[in-house]
């Protein structure tokens, strides 16, 4: 039963429990032809849920739509395959990324786990000269990643490549065959692997080293017989060092290729310049030392020899560049004879 109100629109009952009956009414508007007046009026009232079926039967099947990316037309997305996809995301997936080597740490952390490997190294380098190459590798990496440097520090005191390859005698099991003229050479060459790591005109460093390692392993395999692997590092971080762009490949392989010392008289009166270097500090591996004015003199003429080898090489590569140039050899001679006196 239901009554009208002031605006015309019925009162629902109310069932005995006080709840609204479950209907749906139906508006209708009238407009009044004289006075052009639209009136609001209920017309039925309708069970929710026959509403709700009459508009589900309206609209029938429907297709199934295609859900696309862009540029696709294939890809069809329905709840089943939503429920497959997500049934089977674990803890794990959501989990972040493994740190890697550009990754932010603890500075004294990451500088102690460069120095554990260190140790390894040494202690495995008496199966091999493969260790000493490995120690090149990680302290490429550690440049790279701000663990270690070329820098000096402040108060005095030792590098890190110093402090990098005695850590690696020290635990080397025939540390006692080092000599300090070796230590210092193999720390020297140390330091130009790690002043590789910290260009910052390379987008990764370590990427250079690793296609030393692959390219040099192809070499192996081809039996093309190349340098030692730390050997090879060590020229490639030099050639790097001298060149703002990354070395191509064809550029590694010829560092990693052996060649042949040719035997010139510069060559030989360096070694002479050397050995009697190291009889004046001692420094030599038999520990001999010869300090006196004689062994200066020698000394001398050595070093004096072999500025002029180098005038020599300077004078011949310029002499070159001018030919390349037009000139011929003998007015090229005269004119950098000219500029050398």
């Amino acid at each position: 039963m239901t009554e009208a109100n002031d605006l015309g629109l019925p009162i629902l009952d109310v069932e005995d429990d006080g709840a609204i009956p479950n209907t749906n009414p139906v508006f209708i508007t009238t407009e009044d032809t004289d006075t052009g007046q639209v009136e609001l009026a209920v017309e039925e009232q309708v069970p929710a849920d026959e509403v709700a079926t009459n508009i589900l039967e309206q609209l029938g099947d429907q297709p199934t739509v295609a859900h696309s990316a862009p540029g696709h037309t294939d890809l069809m997305v329905s709840p089943e395959a939503i429920e497959e996809a997500t049934s089977e995301v674990t803890n794990e997936d959501l989990a972040p990324p493994a740190i890697g080597h550009t990754q932010p740490a603890d500075p004294a952390e990451l500088r102690r786990d460069v120095f554990k490997d260190v140790n390894k190294f040494g202690k495995a380098s008496g199966a091999g000269a493969s260790a000493l190459g490995r120690l090149g590798l990680r302290a490429l990496r550690a440049a790279a990643d701000g663990v270690l440097s070329t820098a000096k520090p402040q108060g005095g005191g030792k590098d890190d490549a110093t402090l990098v390859y005695e850590a690696y005698t020290a635990m080397d099991s025939k540390h006692a065959e080092h000599t300090a003229g070796g230590a210092k050479a193999n720390a020297s060459k140390l330091r130009q692997v790690i002043a590789m790591g910290c260009m910052t005109t390379l987008s990764d460093p370590v990427a250079v080293g690793d296609r030393v390692v692959r390219i040099r392993e192809r070499m192996e395999g081809a039996d093309l017989k190349p340098k030692a692997l730390f050997a090879a590092l060590v020229d490639a971080a030099r050639e790097q060092i001298a060149s703002d762009s990354e070395l191509t490949d064809a550029q590694i392989e010829a560092i990693c290729t052996k060649t042949k010392a040719d035997k010139t008289l510069e060559k030989e009166w360096t070694a002479i310049q050397k050995r009697v270097e190291g009889l004046i500090t001692g420094e030599a591996s038999h520990g001999l030392n010869d300090t006196s004015d004689v062994a200066m003199k020698i000394s001398d003429l050595c070093i004096e020899r072999l500025k002029q080898y180098k005038r020599d090489e300077t004078r011949a590569d310029l002499i070159e560049t001018m030919i390349e140039k037009g000139y011929t050899k003998a007015q090229a001679e005269a004119i950098v004879d000219g500029k050398l006196a």
